[in-house]
């Protein structure tokens, strides 16, 4: 019996495992047993994989406030186009207001969910 497990990226895993079970009842114990102590040795590892998967709302970052440029990734926008609607004298400006910290400009990702539910609408 073997218990592959795979990370496939940051987030996402794959559990596989070849189980062979003889029909015979007194077959099967030593074989459940030896199931029993694989998945203990990957209880760890699967226990901190749900905390994760509990914790994250799919599709949610982690950090608060973004920059341009992640503003820009996570909305699929150039950062110049960006950087070209939120100036003073844009024509056509950004529809979400940035956060200026000192000369830091950032975006909350609360706003920018809330804004891309509206779109939907």
């Amino acid at each position: 019996m073997e218990l592959r497990v795979k990370r496939i990226s940051r987030d996402t895993f794959k559990i596989q495992a070849d189980i062979a079970i003889d029909l015979r009842i007194e077959d099967m114990v030593p074989e459940l047993r030896e199931l029993e102590r694989e998945l203990a040795d990957h209880k760890v590892w699967l226990k901190e994989a749900i905390r994760l998967v509990k914790e994250k709302i799919p599709g949610r970052p982690i950090k608060r406030l973004f920059s341009v440029e992640e503003t820009a990734e996570y909305l699929g926008l150039s950062p110049r186009t960006l950087y070209n609607r939120i100036g003073q004298r844009a024509e056509s400006p950004f529809p979400i207001k940035p956060k200026r910290i000192g000369k830091l400009v950032k975006f909350d990702v609360e706003d920018l969910e809330s804004h891309i539910e509206s779109l939907g609408r």
